[in-house]
């Protein structure tokens, strides 16, 4: 035996109402078994006065709900014209009251502002006391306050890598500062302003400090050393056996005589000092007068010249503009 259900609520195609009075709602749903409710009356700048402006649910084709189901109006009051507030300058929470108490429908868009505290209004689409229909929409921008960057991590990183980097993260490098660090490798980043991790309004400005390992300088120390010591020719007298002349009355009778005879010059011990390392220490004769010395440094160095271990002369020159200096 077949038995039927007949309580089994029906599934009833969801009418259009929108645009309709509610007379015309009513004979709409006039044995649908389906009712309505007026959840809402507002006022409406394109809807006529008693219109339905929206419905929930919302008509679509081929969409069905159960007999007994409400259908939410709302219901449009008309035209009605009021004067746009000023809110520039309120907080987001009061500029949405009172626009909400002049009958005014509101979109917020939000938009970062250094200038101006986060929360508060910068900016409206329509000017105030504009007079416009009630229920038009006014767009509001509030400020996201100060747009921050997290600072970037460059140390170790060369600097054309840590410049990127923190152009990127929508900073600026404002100076780049040197230091030598025999350590680390040259031309990387060895101290930042800005700590890496930090948060910081972008645009701001940091300051990097890049390893820069001076490179040697090769130069010449030229050394005169007769004239350095002012060295002159010594001479001995020797007594020497004189020559025959031929006129001596006995033959086997010799004659002697004095002769200057010129005393070699002596060693002496040269050496080099180069910012009070010595980098060169050999004998030498004193009259000598062409001893080159080849010495390196960075920039600017002091050379001494020592003879026997006597300072005989000091001299400072800067490696990077002169590579040769004499001593003499």
């Amino acid at each position: 035996m077949l038995v039927f259900d007949m309580t089994r609520s029906k599934d009833i195609q969801v009418p259009n109402l929108v645009g309709k009075t509610e007379e015309e709602v009513k004979n709409a749903l006039s044995g649908t078994k389906l009712e309505y409710e007026i959840k809402e009356e507002k006022y409406d700048t394109e809807i006529d006065k008693g219109l339905v402006i929206s419905q929930n649910p919302e008509f679509k084709n081929d969409y069905k709900i159960k007999e007994n189901t409400k259908i939410e109006l709302v219901i449009s009051l008309g035209l009605k014209l009021t004067n746009v507030p000023k809110v520039i300058g309120k907080t987001e929470e009061e500029a949405k009251e009172d626009l909400k108490t002049a009958d005014l429908e509101v979109v917020v868009v939000e938009e970062f502002d250094a200038k101006t505290e986060k929360g508060i209004v910068i900016k409206q689409d329509v000017e105030p006391e504009e007079e416009v229909g009630a229920g038009s929409t006014v767009t509001i921008t509030v400020s996201k306050g100060k747009e921050e960057s997290v600072v970037p991590n460059v140390i170790g990183k060369t600097r054309e890598e840590a410049i990127s980097e923190i152009e990127k993260a929508g900073l600026k490098v404002s100076t780049t500062l040197t230091e030598q660090d025999k350590t680390k490798d040259d031309g990387t980043v060895l101290k930042q302003s800005l700590d890496g991790g930090t948060t910081v309004e972008k645009g701001s400005s940091m300051t990097i400090t890049v390893n820069q390992i001076d490179q040697l300088i090769s130069g010449t120390v030229k050394i005169n050393l007769k004239s350095l010591l002012k060295y002159e020719v010594q001479y001995t007298n020797e007594t020497v056996q004189s020559k025959p002349t031929g006129n001596e009355v006995n033959n086997n009778t010799t004659g002697t005589e004095n002769k200057k005879v010129p005393i070699p010059a002596k060693d002496v011990k040269v050496r080099v000092v180069v910012d009070e390392d010595t980098v060169y220490s050999k004998s030498h004769k004193e009259d000598e007068t062409n001893i080159s010395v080849p010495i390196t440094g960075v920039g600017t160095v002091n050379i001494k010249v020592y003879v026997d271990d006597i300072n005989r002369g000091t001299k400072q020159i800067n490696l990077k503009n002169t590579t040769s200096v004499t001593f003499e």
